[in-house]
């Protein structure tokens, strides 16, 4: 689960804009108040075409996610992505799938690359550097 589309209500209140730049970013955010959800505001146009991924695409080869992102990483100047932009160009590749049909998230991609450190390095700021 992505935990940036968790979302303070009385962030909702002072910037309600930034929320639904949010909601346009990640498809939907979960509105948290008293430590409890209490709503999900959802851009439908996202939810479709997500939808609509899962359903019907699948990776062009079976790899694992860390060739894949290996794969990624070694086409783009500095070998270095923010594990966000990683997981979304994986997807976008359509490289890698979870069993579910939806893509790997940037906590997924940051901790394969903690497992593979002779392969990745993670940098602060939530980089991912192929070595």
């Amino acid at each position: 689960m992505d935990i940036s589309k968790f979302v303070a209500y009385s962030r909702l209140l002072e910037s309600p804009e930034d929320i639904m730049d949010l909601v346009d970013e990640k498809g939907e955010v979960i509105i948290i108040k008293d430590d409890e959800p209490l709503y999900v505001i959802q851009n439908i146009n996202q939810r479709e075409i997500k939808e609509e991924r899962s359903e019907f695409q699948k990776p062009v080869e079976n790899i694992t996610l860390h060739v894949a992102m290996e794969r990624v990483l070694s086409q783009v100047d500095g070998h270095t992505l923010h594990a966000a932009e990683l997981a979304d160009e994986i997807y976008d590749q359509k490289l890698y799938f979870k069993k579910n049909g939806e893509k790997a998230n940037a906590v997924q991609i940051r901790a394969r690359a903690g497992r593979y450190q002779d392969k990745f390095e993670a940098l602060s700021g939530n980089l991912i550097k192929l070595r």
